[in-house]
């Protein structure tokens, strides 16, 4: 009977996954509603304004990648137009995170959206299906580039809605929140409180007592706090062995740490056993944006570009959203 039974749960994966392959799957996008922590006013508070613009065109597709013409991405059941999504969501984040960066159609200043797609991979039938989502936006306020950057995988068992959770709405929540955090680092320097870092410090703590899957959304938050009293937690994290709290940590210690973690993050590129760790190291280390930085992914990008290989198309990928 055991034998059974794990044959036909075999032929039900086997058949679900061909099923995926064969047809078209259409993925609902979700607003960002989720609970956002929001950052602690200064006494100070200095408002920005910009007018929103796109490079990207109105028809312009955010699925790309193996699954390009596979998965169709919606919002509200029609085609995602990605220009307005984006800024919806955009400013959602920013009023919960309390960032007075405000949308002004007669402001000078510009904010301009260049990159907004879920790059889709996957190598057989019964490999993961990745997704590397990235986003970037200019700021014509002192020619400042913001980038974004989530890889997550799924192999779907039973139906492909087993991916759309994992791999884009989750993804495209989080390219939102780095974004906001960033040009907080950059324009306001806001943060969370020692209070609620150290909550979420507990909440991770605790979640990961239980194995909570989605830990790692918490563990994204503490690196995007801009408070350095999450940084040693994150930096113990980055060497965890379940792969999605030590990439989504890695991932953020560029942001939060800076330069003071580029030999660190430099061991992880080089010397990880994986490929989603140096590559999230690789990532970290262009948040770090300093001229040192900056010389390293450029050396980087000249060795990469002449290997033929799974790594060198991926490396490049985030070489190329950075430089």
């Amino acid at each position: 009977m055991l034998k059974k039974i794990n044959f036909t749960t075999v032929a039900f994966a086997f058949l679900a996954m061909l099923s995926f392959q064969a047809c078209s799957m259409k993925v609902p996008l979700n607003s960002s509603d989720q609970e956002i922590e929001a950052y602690e006013k200064l006494d100070t508070q200095k408002k920005i304004s910009v007018k929103y613009k796109s490079s990207l065109k109105d028809t312009h597709n955010v699925s790309t990648g193996v699954f390009t013409d596979s998965v169709i991405i919606e919002h509200n059941k029609k085609k995602l137009h990605a220009n307005t999504f984006f800024k919806e969501n955009f400013i959602k984040v920013l009023e919960a995170k309390n960032i007075p960066l405000e949308f002004n159609e007669k402001s000078k200043e510009i904010l301009s959206l260049d990159k907004f797609e879920f790059f889709s991979s996957r190598s057989s039938g019964f490999s993961p299906i990745i997704t590397f989502s990235q986003m970037k936006i200019k700021m014509s306020k002192d020619n400042k580039i913001f980038t974004s950057y989530i890889k997550r995988g799924k192999v779907p068992i039973w139906s492909g809605d087993e991916i759309i959770e994992p791999l884009y709405n989750e993804p495209f929540k989080l390219m939102i929140l780095e974004l906001v955090a960033k040009i907080n680092k950059e324009y306001f320097n806001y943060k969370l409180s020692d209070k609620k870092v150290l909550d979420l410090l507990n909440t991770v703590k605790e979640k990961i007592a239980k194995n909570d899957s989605l830990v790692y959304l918490d563990v994204y938050e503490l690196g995007f706090s801009n408070n350095k009293k999450a940084l040693p937690y994150l930096i113990e994290l980055s060497s965890h062995e379940d792969e999605y709290v030590r990439i989504s940590s890695i991932a953020t210690l560029g942001l939060l740490g800076g330069e003071s973690q580029f030999d660190y993050l430099v061991s992880k590129y080089r010397l990880s056993h994986l490929w989603q760790d140096r590559g999230m190291a690789l990532k970290a280390i262009g948040d770090i944006g300093n001229k040192q930085s900056s010389d390293f992914l450029l050396r980087e990008r000249n060795i990469w570009s002449n290997i033929e290989s799974k790594e060198a198309k991926w490396n490049l990928i985030i070489l190329n959203l950075y430089l």
